[in-house]
């Protein structure tokens, strides 16, 4: 009869916990980020002015030429289209979470997050969003994304400042537009 050397059984014992966590993980991958209540859905949009239409850049940059220029270079502008960004996104399960930072306007996303299964912010519960603008989509962050929010444009420049076709709000922190997407937990 062979016996088990308890040297054997330890090492045994040693390699088979990291096999059955890395199996586990391959399972159920780990997830790295939090999602705060500000990522769990996209920016609304049902307030926008409708003096804006369209919620493209473009139609910014009628009036604001130089920032739709610069915007136009900018990894905002192809936040949705950067192939390493699309590569990482399909590597990972196309998950929902991505799309809020990457198209943030809920005329960008196709499905809507209306709730989470258990509370599980990494399983929304989706529905179609008759919205839904493909050509709003492969602008990624567009002006909106940072500037839209209550039905005002936010900026520099406050009601009193300015003469705008449209609502203004003055920000009272620059960064209170970055930080929606900026913010690591």
């Amino acid at each position: 009869m062979m016996r088990i050397r308890p040297r054997t059984l330890v090492i045994g014992a040693v390699l088979a916990v990291p096999v059955a966590f890395f199996a586990w993980r391959m399972l159920r991958p780990l997830q790295i980020f939090v999602i705060g209540k500000h990522f769990e859905r996209p920016v609304s949009t049902t307030a926008a002015p409708a003096v804006l239409g369209t919620l493209g850049a473009r139609r910014c940059g009628a009036c604001h030429q130089a920032d739709y220029r610069e915007w136009k270079t900018t990894m905002h502008a192809r936040a949705w289209t950067d192939p390493y960004f699309r590569a990482d996104w399909r590597h990972e399960g196309r998950e929902q979470i991505c799309r809020n930072c990457h198209t943030p306007l809920d005329r960008q996303q196709p499905r809507l997050v209306v709730g989470f299964h258990g509370g599980d912010k990494w399983d929304p519960i989706l529905k179609p969003n008759p919205h839904f603008d493909p050509a709003l989509q492969h602008q990624g962050v567009t002006c909106a994304a940072c500037h839209l929010r209550d039905g005002k444009i936010l900026g520099p420049y406050g009601p009193t400042q300015i003469r705008a076709p449209h609502p203004v709000a003055k920000f009272s922190d620059p960064n209170e537009l970055c930080v929606r997407c900026h913010v690591v937990p």
